[in-house]
Formats: structure tokens, C-alpha cells, sequence
């Protein structure tokens, strides 16, 4: 890397370095979309017009939590306390502004969900965090918790640092397009460009098209521990094997890959490439 292409990249942001588009939603932390507020927001909406009646007064059990949330959340004074529905509105609703901090908005549904002790509304904000593919999830219907790590997320970074020349444009590619399909809830599509990056790169380095022969000719460059070539070739099998991954649908019109799957693939895929990096390319130098 020349001097002119360091002083560029130190000018910017990693993110910006690399083009790299945002992370994928699941692996988010420390943010959730507004379309999630909006829609969690909804649902609270919900529950307060379903406890009220015409004239805009409430009830059980939105009436016993707006006096809960007042002092114990709020901790406001008790006889200041107003019980219109309006009032309620007023008081929740800037927990799901756009400029509100994400945890305020999620601590916030924690309580409510504590204090209504609804299923159907537990049910629903569960619904709303996995279908806006936040990185957040709910646990025994009462405890908001993230699904990643900030390591997962920074080993797509790491990875996409290393593949900003030319050539590396296509493993690049397909890496990117795993993490845009993640966030669409493609889970079977982001496995198959995660994979799909690891196979570039190995087939790019060797000139091999077969996956395992190219693994296979790195091994001959420089032997890879035993175990670990195995595991590669394996997480490559599967891909293969599930219907839909890698290959066209024959009978089904999604393949079997779970959200928690397509977030593993693309950390380990990820990960691989850029042991890779590390291992093949340091080694070319010397």
C-alpha cells in the first residue's frame, strides 16, 4: 500500500475505506432501525387504545402500569399524575422518536413488558425485533438480549480491509451481498454468497475451480492443520447438501437455513478469508 492510498485511508472512516455498506441488521449492536420504533410503538398504541373507551379513559392493566411507570419509571410526584388516555400518549410516545437513544427505547419496552405481563404482547414485540432483523431478541418473554457480538461484526471488517485491490473486487462482492441479504432476511441466499466469497478467493489463489482440490493445493503451499481443512471443506458440504444453498430449489421455495445459521456463516466465512489473507498472502511476500 503507497503512501498517497495511507494517507487516504486514514482520512476516512474503515467503513468508508473499504466502500463497505452497512453491517447487517443482526449484527447491529448498539442501534435498532426507526421502522422497528415505529412499529414496537404501534403496538404499545395498541394496548393503551384497547384499555381505554371513547371518552379517552383508561383501564386495567394500561391504567395500573401508567401509575407504576409515573414513579417508578419516571419517577415523578403521584399527585401529578394524570390518567387520560392522551396523557399516557404524551408520556410514551417520545420514548420511540427517531432522536431517542435505542437503548432508552428498548429498556422502555423491558418495563412494559415486565409490567403487563401480556403474552400476546410479548409475542408481538418478539415478532417486531426478529422481523426487523434487529440484534436484539426476547427472552422468556421478558428480557430484551443481542443475538451477536461486536466480534462478528468486526470480522466482516476485517476481511473486506484486506480486499480492496482489483483482483479481490469479486470475493468482495460476494461478501457484501451475503451481509445485504442477511439484513433482507435471505437467510439461504446470505450462506450461499458467504460461502461463495470463501470459494472466490481459494479458487482465485490456486486457479482451481474444484473447492476442496484448491484447499487442497493451499495445503500444498503451506500445510494447514489437519482438523482445520477438514472443518473448511465440511462447512463448504453443507452448503452443498442443503437443498437451495448453493444449488436451485427442486421442491421447496426456501431452503432450510436458519437466521442463526446465515449469522454464522457469514462470521466464519468471513473469518476464513481472512486467515487466509494472513496466512497465503504474508507468505507470497517473503
Amino acid at each position: 500500500m503507497g503512501d498517497e492510498e495511507i494517507q487516504r485511508r486514514q482520512a476516512l472512516s474503515l467503513a468508508q475505506a473499504v466502500g463497505f455498506e452497512p453491517l447487517p441488521r443482526q449484527l447491529k449492536l448498539d442501534e435498532i432501525p426507526q421502522s422497528a420504533k415505529a412499529k414496537l410503538w404501534f403496538l404499545v398504541h395498541s394496548e393503551i387504545l384497547a384499555s381505554s373507551n371513547t371518552r379517552g379513559d383508561i383501564y386495567d392493566p394500561i391504567s395500573i402500569a401508567a401509575r407504576n411507570f409515573w414513579v417508578s419509571y419516571a419517577h415523578r410526584m403521584i399527585d401529578e399524575y394524570r390518567s387520560s388516555r392522551q396523557d399516557v400518549i404524551n408520556a410514551w410516545k417520545p420514548y420511540f422518536a427517531a432522536s431517542t437513544p435505542w437503548w432508552r427505547t428498548l429498556d422502555f419496552i423491558q418495563w412494559m413488558l415486565r409490567n403487563l405481563k401480556s403474552g400476546d404482547f410479548a409475542k408481538g414485540v418478539e415478532h417486531i425485533l426478529k422481523s426487523e432483523m434487529t440484534a436484539y431478541r426476547l427472552y422468556e418473554s421478558t428480557t430484551i438480549i443481542p443475538v451477536a457480538t461486536p466480534e462478528e461484526g468486526a470480522a466482516i471488517f476485517n476481511a473486506l480491509d484486506g480486499l480492496t485491490d482489483p483482483a479481490s473486487q469479486p470475493i468482495r462482492a460476494h461478501l457484501l451481498q451475503a451481509a445485504k441479504e442477511l439484513t433482507g432476511g435471505n437467510f439461504a441466499a446470505s450462506a450461499r454468497e458467504s460461502i461463495s466469497a470463501v470459494e472466490s478467493y481459494v479458487s482465485s489463489a490456486t486457479g482451481k475451480k474444484d473447492f476442496s482440490k484448491a484447499i487442497y493445493a493451499l495445503d500444498q503451499k503451506k500445510p494447514l492443520h489437519p482438523a482445520f481443512k477438514e472443518a473448511i471443506i465440511k462447512l463448504y458440504g453443507y452448503t452443498s447438501n442443503e437443498e437451495g444453498v448453493r444449488h436451485p430449489l427442486l421442491t421447496k421455495e426456501t431452503a432450510p437455513v436458519t437466521e442463526a445459521e446465515a449469522v454464522f456463516m457469514i462470521g466464519a466465512c468471513a473469518s476464513f478469508i481472512t486467515y487466509l489473507q494472513r496466512t497465503f498472502d504474508q507468505a507470497s511476500e517473503v
